[in-house]
């Protein structure tokens, strides 16, 4: 488990480097944008918890790009975000009604992550502003995790689940960007493994509304 830790961090520490450098060798000539945005992500709970209503979980994302020109229409945007993830349900939670009988209220998934994406963009030009839709894969390194449980009087933290410590998946876009710099963007995300480590096929999906400026 350590390897695998000492290993994630130095894929990571890789990553931000790779990020930086690709930004250093082009800030002279192309243009570098900061986002922040909200997240509406639906990641599937662990094992043992019913559903009776499954829910959004509201987060947030903040982050930068590089945009990287590659012709007249296509650019390469590599990004490092820090982005909140996670799921929610309104639910009798079989694990956590062990000693809370009847408890019934809402449960929480909040995973914290590093994440590194590597989107391939096709820009039209209009009048002073660009449409722009595309998408490409990320890899993500968890910072933290925890699973809350509110019964409508108060929340009880039941520490963190059994999460991978890494999170392969993909993205697409689509957004606006105007003339001054400005751009708003809506993107969907979901992984391709499971973010649990003995639950196969249980994952990360959801929605992100960003706005962001991209300056010359």
């Amino acid at each position: 488990m350590k390897t695998f830790k000492l290993y994630m961090k130095k894929t990571l520490l890789f990553l931000v480097f790779t990020f930086i450098s690709t930004f250093t060798f082009c800030q002279d000539t192309k243009p570098f944008g900061i986002f922040i945005g909200l997240n509406a992500t639906n990641a599937t709970m662990p094992a043992g918890y019913t559903q009776d209503y499954s829910a959004l979980k509201v987060g947030y994302s903040i982050g930068g790009v590089a945009d990287i020109r590659l012709g007249k229409f296509l650019s390469f945007q590599p990004g490092l975000y820090y982005t909140m993830k996670g799921g929610s349900t309104e639910d009798d939670n079989v694990e956590v009604s062990i000693g809370l009988p009847n408890s019934s209220g809402t449960t929480k998934l909040i995973i914290d992550y590093i994440e590194v994406p590597f989107n391939v963009i096709f820009n039209t030009k209009g009048e002073g502003t660009t449409f722009f839709a595309g998408g490409g894969p990320y890899a993500a390194v968890k910072l933290s995790s925890v699973l809350k449980f509110n019964d409508g009087n108060e929340t009880d933290i039941f520490g963190s689940p059994d999460l991978n410590t890494a999170d392969i998946g993909y993205n697409i876009m689509c957004g606006v960007r105007f003339a001054k710099g400005f751009a708003l963007r809506i993107a969907y995300g979901r992984s391709l493994t499971s973010i649990y480590r003995e639950q196969p096929g249980m994952k990360n999906g959801g929605i992100n509304f960003s706005a962001g400026y991209f300056f010359k």
